[in-house]
């Protein structure tokens, strides 16, 4: 999770740009609207995802389990606020771990298999200067 002055709360992506609109994210591809004009294909790019901004339901729902920015999860810590509930997820074959929040109604055990979707319109594409360690208040959440 991280916090900068101008953003807010959000998961941080690290990866490989594969070209203007997708990430390798430690095996996952993910895929921004915002665009990457200007940046060199496998250079190291970061991409933001409020935790409000992912969906997650049961697999076996009607919900979206495939498709651009769809991936399976296992709930790895759970807590609950009393106006949301805050899930730390990691995707399936991969070390990425996301923070997703919910409403309090949602309710999932730790060791659940999910499915999660990410807007391609959630992401943005973060600047170097963002990143820098005056302007990080807490961890980055992805593998380093």
């Amino acid at each position: 999770m991280l916090k900068t002055s101008c953003i807010g709360r959000c998961n941080v992506l690290l990866g490989t740009l594969l070209d203007c609109e997708r990430v390798n994210v430690n095996g996952a591809i993910v895929q921004a609207q915002d665009r990457a004009d200007g940046l060199q294909i496998a250079q190291s790019v970061a991409l933001s995802v409020r935790p409000h901004s992912i969906v997650m339901h049961p697999i076996d729902c009607a919900g979206d389990s495939s498709g651009i920015n769809c991936f399976i999860v296992q709930v790895e810590q759970q807590d609950y606020f009393g106006g949301f509930r805050e899930y730390k997820v990691r995707l399936e074959q991969s070390e990425l771990s996301l923070s997703v929040v919910t409403s309090p109604d949602i309710r999932y055990q730790v060791g659940d298999r999910l499915a999660v979707k990410i807007s391609t319109r959630a992401l943005a594409h973060l600047s170097q200067s963002s990143l820098s360690p005056q302007s990080i208040k807490t961890e980055v959440l992805s593998a380093l």
